[in-house]
């Protein structure tokens, strides 16, 4: 028992230290005004009580809001809630906290909840550079995939075209393929580069039947004397 009684002294010296000082516990409200150093406790606000002697703690509080004290339950007017627990130079955070008022737009987050920056000029303007520049990344994205989606789509009508050409090559050498081994069934030549085929009684006749001339070229060399030189060697050793 005198342990507790103790602890709450020196709890009692610690708040009464920090009041001298104009600092106030985190359960706590400084009054501003006539009473500077004094703390009040956050229950003391709007319970129908001048606890800072100025009315502060009871100036700003809204009627229809229910107080308790001591069991009993009081209605206040609208206008004598108050509305927020900051004193004036203080900065009230969205989540209730209070900081001094300079920590506001400082660029440093002191409110847990960062908004005493988050609503700040220079805030909102990082947040629209922010935001154009993951719109022009975005933009950059879909005309990235739509050259893409072009440039597959070129590569598949490439793709689609050398198939129909190499099928149509495959079509046309076996139908060349063809046509030389029907005309050599039929016992023809075909002459190179066409699908001119010539019966093989024309093949080196002395006269080219084919376009190019090749059914006449590499022919094997006749030993069969020209029927002029025989014409003239028999006038001659006629005359002797």
């Amino acid at each position: 028992m005198q342990e507790k009684a103790r602890l709450l002294k020196i709890e009692e010296e610690e708040k009464l230290k920090k009041e001298k000082e104009g600092q106030c516990g985190p359960d706590q409200v400084r009054c501003p005004e006539t009473a500077p150093n004094r703390c009040i406790h956050y229950n003391s606000i709007c319970d129908n009580k001048d606890d800072c002697g100025d009315g502060f703690d009871e100036s700003k509080c809204r009627n229809g809001v229910e107080s308790r004290d001591e069991g009993e339950v009081i209605t206040i007017r609208p206008e004598n809630v108050m509305n927020g627990y900051c004193a004036p130079g203080e900065f009230q955070c969205r989540e209730g906290g209070c900081i001094p008022a300079s920590s506001h737009c400082d660029q440093k987050y002191d409110c847990e909840d960062g908004s005493d920056e988050t609503e700040c000029s220079y805030f909102r303007e990082a947040e629209e550079r922010r935001r154009k520049e993951e719109e022009e990344q975005k933009r950059r994205q879909e005309q990235e995939n739509e050259q893409k989606r072009r440039q597959e789509q070129e590569n598949e009508r490439k793709r689609l075209e050398e198939h129909q050409a190499q099928i149509q090559r495959q079509r046309a050498e076996q139908e060349k393929n063809r046509r030389i081994e029907d005309c050599r069934r039929r016992g023809g030549y075909l002459c190179a580069g066409t699908d001119r085929c010539i019966e093989r009684v024309y093949f080196c006749n002395g006269r080219s039947d084919c376009p190019n001339g090749d059914d006449e070229k590499n022919c094997p060399v006749s030993e069969e004397v020209p029927g002029w030189f025989l014409f003239l060697f028999t006038r001659v050793r006629g005359n002797a």
